[in-house]
């Protein structure tokens, strides 16, 4: 099990916090999406499951293992 923490994506003023298990796969229950205060706060979670079925879990997973030096990926996760 790992915990994966994502600060600003994207310059969006989020965190976005979520278990991988040790598949790789992402616990789709652990996600949590807190707000980043422009003090540099961050904010109880606006958003935490159960997530929209609509988003696969293919780019739930993209965007919590993708590699930050690497942004020249074929397929941008759409979350």
């Amino acid at each position: 099990m790992k915990i994966v923490r994502h600060v600003l994506p994207d310059g969006m003023p989020l965190l976005v916090d979520a278990v991988l298990t040790d598949d790789g796969d992402v616990d789709r229950d652990s996600i949590r999406i807190h707000p980043v205060f422009p003090n540099g706060k961050v904010g109880g979670a606006l958003f935490a499951p159960p997530l929209p079925t609509d988003i696969e879990d293919g780019d739930i997973i993209d965007f919590f293992t993708q590699d930050d030096n690497n942004h020249n990926n074929d397929h941008e996760p759409d979350i």
